[in-house]
């Protein structure tokens, strides 16, 4: 269904130049309230970004699509000139499990990449001495060599 979604909105977006199509999505969630009851309304936001690029892996256009709990906005349905905005929204709503996976695999690598820095700094940060603890408390015995080293050796002219 994701694979549907996407070449329905190359349909629009088709670069004759391009080689290459990246698709980024992402979530958001905006909160408004209603004018007439006074009730907070939560809006979910999926924007789409189609980033089209040539032979030489320069960035040839870029194009973004919001939907507003699962459709697309009026004011850039109105332009929309190869496809359908309803048929969109279809196609939307069947890709919209696969496309919150997507996001959703995305937030788990950011989530392991945080845990780990996080736990590296509770690492650094608990280190109590700069002696490990192994050693702490025992006496340093210096060699003989390091006791000869600090002679001072004259030299005649």
């Amino acid at each position: 269904m994701l694979e549907s979604f996407e070449a329905y909105l190359l349909r629009e977006y088709n670069d004759n130049n391009a080689v290459c199509v990246k698709f980024k999505y992402s979530h958001s969630i905006k909160t408004t309230v209603d004018k007439v009851s006074k009730t907070p309304l939560i809006h979910n936001i999926i924007t789409v970004k189609i980033d089209s690029y040539d032979a030489h892996h320069k960035l040839i256009a870029s194009h973004s699509e919001k939907f507003v709990d699962g459709e697309i906005k009026r004011t850039k349905a109105n332009p929309l000139v190869n496809i359908a905005p309803a048929e969109l929204n279809n196609k939307f709503a069947a890709a919209k499990a696969e496309i919150a996976t997507l996001i959703m695999n995305e937030y788990d690598v950011k989530l392991d990449e945080v845990t780990t820095k996080i736990n590296q700094l509770n690492a650094y940060v608990h280190v109590d001495h700069v002696i490990p603890n192994q050693f702490v408390n025992e006496p340093v015995v210096g060699t003989d060599a390091e006791a000869t080293s600090n002679v001072i050796k004259q030299f005649e002219f």
